[in-house]
């Protein structure tokens, strides 16, 4: 009532303060303060007695907060009002959610991130706890540069809803920034273990696909990829996946089921014959099986036509197994595909053949065909020629071998050898003419590429025996006794010819008159 006569007298204005304090009443002590004006007095007022009250502490500290904020516009004051509350109580949710707008407005990532952890934990509503997990975990990654903690909300908000599909590429992407890829695939098999039928099957694939190529574990990926197949029985991925992991494992069995699914899936002709190729050689290399091999390469012929791979694995598994008929039938199948502009390739396995039918086959004949088609194609041939040069002293073949070698030594000027071919052609040769043919051309050899006169005279000699009236066999051995000074030789072999020729008179006088005047010039 002295207020109301004298609203400036000072001992009734602090009476009534003191009576307020007395009885906490803060409202109608601030409309005390507010009436006068006087903010800045009351907020110490009431900082006083928050040292003294503990019982109202935390709510003076809040009134005085929001007296900075509101009534001073004195922000960075509020702020550490705010920030007291939060020391007497770690999890006020007033003091956190006022706090919030003041750090972003001072850009305090590490403080605004700690008040929005303390609304989270008083946040119920599902759809909302995400909303304010994903603002931590992009605060926590920028500015605050925090990638593991990142990581960390991302788990959490996982771990509260499996399908929240739109951060696991945020997950996957900061777990291989910052290694956690085990926190990750448990993250994952947790949020699978929530889930049913094939709203599992994206976690999985995603933590096979870890297992196997960021940690090496082999089992884990082996039983998370069954498990997908078990949920889609055709999921390419994780066939892809088993098909390595049987491979590294080598559970081939296993991995032959994989094929033969693959197989069973495939419409692409190409990609049916890769598979093909596949099961082939993993019965042939893995498996040890060759029946099964030589019948996985035949169906490649039958399904994808003559293709020359497969022919040579046949060759392979044949010469492997000793089937040498079903060898020989094969390269004869090669010899037919590979390509006319590889001469190497096409002679070799001509060769490989002609020593398969002679060694194996006991096919002689058919053997010389194929060295005959080499060193038709290549005289050098090493080997062709040395095949052909060993039937030289079989009769059954050496005249065939002959033929054979006769313009391959001509044409390599292997005088020698030549002559060797001409004297077993003499020796199998009944034809009065071509005996003669054959020992002139051994004497011309002799003389000319040789130059070895008795050879050639003897050569010469028995043609004269062979053929008394060859003029040219008689001027070869005159000019070859006048060579070499045997004219006694040449008397003798004239001599002994003259009992065969005594019917034909001028061929017999031709002899005497040579033979005396030899005896009388020359000897």
């Amino acid at each position: 009532s002295l207020l109301k006569v004298d609203p400036e007298n000072k001992r009734a204005q602090d009476a009534l303060k003191k009576l307020y304090l007395t009885q906490k009443n803060y409202g109608e002590l601030e409309r005390f303060y507010a009436q006068q004006n006087k903010y800045d007095e009351f907020i110490r007022v009431l900082e006083r007695q928050s040292e003294l009250d503990d019982e109202d502490k935390l709510g003076l500290n809040l009134k005085i907060a929001e007296l900075y904020r509101d009534r001073l516009q004195k922000p960075d004051r509020a702020m550490r009002a705010f920030e007291k509350v939060l020391s007497l109580d770690a999890e006020n949710l007033t003091a956190a959610e006022q706090l919030i707008p003041l750090y972003e407005g001072g850009k305090e990532p590490k403080k605004l991130a700690s008040v929005l952890e303390v609304q989270l934990r008083h946040t119920k509503d599902a759809a909302t706890r995400q909303e304010r997990m994903l603002r931590l975990a992009e605060l926590s990654e920028n500015p605050i540069k925090d990638k593991p903690a990142a990581f960390g909300w991302y788990l959490k908000m996982l771990a509260e809803e499996p399908q929240n599909d739109p951060i696991r590429p945020l997950l996957e992407r900061l777990a291989g920034e910052t290694g956690a890829w085990k926190e990750l695939v448990g993250a994952y098999e947790t949020a699978a273990g929530k889930l049913a039928g094939l709203d599992r099957l994206p976690l999985l694939l995603v933590t096979g696909e870890v297992y196997e190529q960021k940690l090496d574990d082999v089992d884990r990926a082996l039983s998370t990829n069954t498990a997908i197949l078990q949920l889609d029985d055709n999921h390419p991925q994780a066939i892809a996946a088993l098909e390595r992991l049987y491979g590294k494992t080598q559970r081939y069995s296993d991995l032959l089921k994989i094929f033969e699914k693959k197989l069973s899936l495939s419409g692409d002709p190409e990609e049916q014959r890769g598979i093909r190729y596949a099961i082939a050689s993993l019965f042939e290399n893995e498996l040890k099986d060759p029946e099964r091999a030589v019948g996985a390469f035949r169906q490649i012929l039958v399904e994808h036509g003559e293709e020359l791979d497969a022919y040579r694995a046949l060759d392979r598994i044949y010469v492997a197994t000793s089937k040498w008929k079903e060898l020989a039938d094969t390269i004869r199948r090669e010899l037919e595909l590979v390509p006319v502009e590889d001469q190497k390739g096409l002679l070799d396995l001509k060769f490989r053949l002609g020593q398969l039918l002679e060694d194996k086959l006991a096919d002689v004949k058919g053997a010389i065909n194929e060295y005959r088609f080499i060193l038709d194609a290549d005289p050098a041939h090493k080997g062709a020629r040395a095949s052909i040069e060993k039937r030289l002293g079989d009769e059954a073949f050496q005249l065939e071998a002959a033929a054979i070698l006769e313009p391959i030594y001509n044409q390599l000027e292997e005088w020698a050898a030549l002559v060797g071919v001409h004297e077993i052609q003499l020796k199998r040769e009944d034809m009065l003419d071509e005996k003669v043919r054959l020992l002139m051309r051994i004497g011309e050899l002799q003389s000319h590429r040789l130059g070895d006169g008795p050879k050639a005279f003897d050569a010469f000699a028995r043609a004269f025996r062979e053929m008394p009236a060859n003029e040219s066999a008689r001027e070869e051995l005159e000019r070859f006794a006048t060579i070499n000074d045997n004219w006694a030789d040449l008397v003798a072999l004239f001599e002994s010819a003259l009992p065969k020729i005594k019917d034909d008179k001028a061929l017999t006088r031709e002899l005497l008159l040579k033979i005396a005047d030899a005896s009388d010039d020359k000897l």
